[in-house]
């Protein structure tokens, strides 16, 4: 009985010592409304203000941090934090990430950390929670409650600022073949390769980075691997149809400080159906690989923009200019082509036949020759307008073809 009322005490002083602050309500009880809360922000912000009243707390030493977990946890490795304040001390504090000011109870604090204010986009949006620590915030127990939280927007899926080129191809048919057409599902490898990877400070990187997938089935297992001169390759395979992503981190740790490579996504069918063209940058949609740029870079300053242009179109540039590659374009092309050379060559023609008519000197065998030249030179230019439309009369009206009157 003594040892039971011994543990009972002990276990009551043990009690009444812990911090009352446990026990403390999650959100902050605040006067007024604060400022920069259940707002989203663009991402790579370069800062972000918030402000609030804490005229309900005492006048003791606290601590502010800002990260992505909720309540007490955080990460004291990328979690922004301010230096240790006083409420009722005046004053301006600063630290690498950010700027606070107190002024009685109200407190400002300006976040500038990079970290705290990237959302790389791998998991939607990312909400970034604002909480009060007591005195440092260094334990877990220190935590009093959430002051607020704002969102940082997932990365634009658009045209994305970066130095990196990431590349993610299938080799089907014996030939190498980009996702941005089309990625199979069934077992095929898939293989990536990323170059030109650059740190905030523009240096090549070398060290270790992490191959971050997503897929249909879920996150694959990271793979990391050691960069070297700022480039990285690796595989993996397509395990189901629908949306994949991939994104290159740096460092091997998770969550990750700084993204080389920002996601990129792509799908993937279960049958490609043949369709096949080489791998492009997928930040920069429309390349063609290396050929576009090399052929671009042999022409004239005068035809550099348009070669380009063509491949952005999905044209082949060539000496007579850009020619499509899809079939109703092929066709219009050649066409145009046909009736231009028709015309030039039956005004060749007739300005042939009207010289041998007025150098015929009265010979009648010349003189009709040179009629019938011109004669048979307008009929012929006759034929090549009127096929055109008998043939889109045939193929509209009595085979009903779709899309060729188009």
């Amino acid at each position: 009985m003594r040892k039971i009322a011994i543990l009972v005490l002990a276990l009551f002083v043990f009690l009444s010592l812990l911090p009352t602050q446990v026990l403390a309500a999650d959100s902050c009880s605040l006067i007024g409304e604060p400022s920069g809360f259940d707002i989203e922000l663009d991402n790579r912000s370069p800062s972000h203000t918030v402000s609030f009243n804490l005229g309900n707390y005492a006048n003791d030493s606290y601590t502010l941090i800002a990260g992505k977990a909720s309540g007490a946890l955080f990460n004291t490795a990328l979690d922004a934090r301010t230096p240790k304040f006083t409420l009722g001390q005046n004053g301006t504090y600063s630290n690498n990430d950010g700027t606070l000011t107190v002024q009685d109870t109200t407190v400002t604090w300006k976040i500038t950390d990079e970290a705290t204010l990237y959302n790389a986009g791998l998991f939607g949006d990312k909400v970034v929670y604002v909480k009060l620590f007591d005195d440092g915030g260094l334990v877990s127990w220190g935590y009093k409650c959430t002051i607020g939280s704002f969102t940082v927007t997932e990365e634009s899926t658009g045209e994305v600022a970066t130095s990196c080129e990431l590349k993610v191809w299938q080799e089907r048919g014996g030939e190498e073949c980009g996702v941005e057409t089309c990625m199979e599902n069934g077992g095929i490898k898939t293989y990536y390769e990323a170059t030109n990877m650059k740190t905030s400070d523009g240096s090549l990187w070398g060290g270790w980075v992490t191959a971050v997938l997503g897929g249909p089935g879920g996150i694959y297992p990271d793979q990391t691997k050691q960069a070297t001169n700022g480039a990285v390759s690796g595989e993996f395979e397509a395990e189901g149809v629908g949306e994949y992503n991939i994104a290159v981190a740096m460092g091997t740790g998770v969550p990750y400080v700084e993204y080389l490579c920002p996601k990129r996504t792509f799908e993937a069918v279960d049958d490609c159906n043949d369709s096949c063209t080489p791998p492009g940058d997928l930040y920069n949609p429309g390349t063609s690989g290396p050929i576009s740029f090399e052929l671009c870079e042999q022409v004239t300053e005068e035809t550099k923009d348009k070669c380009t242009d063509c491949f952005g179109d999905n044209g082949i540039w060539t000496a007579i200019g850009c020619i499509p590659i899809e079939p109703t374009s092929i066709i219009q092309t050649i066409i145009t082509l046909g009736l231009s050379l028709g015309g030039g060559i039956t005004l060749l023609l007739i300005l042939a036949g009207a010289f041998r008519l007025s150098v015929s000197a009265g010979d009648p065998k010349q003189a009709e020759e040179a009629k019938e030249q011109i004669t048979s030179a307008v009929i012929g230019l006759l034929f090549i307008i009127f096929s055109i439309v008998m043939l889109r009369f045939i193929g509209v009206q009595v085979l009903q073809l779709p899309g060729f009157g188009g």
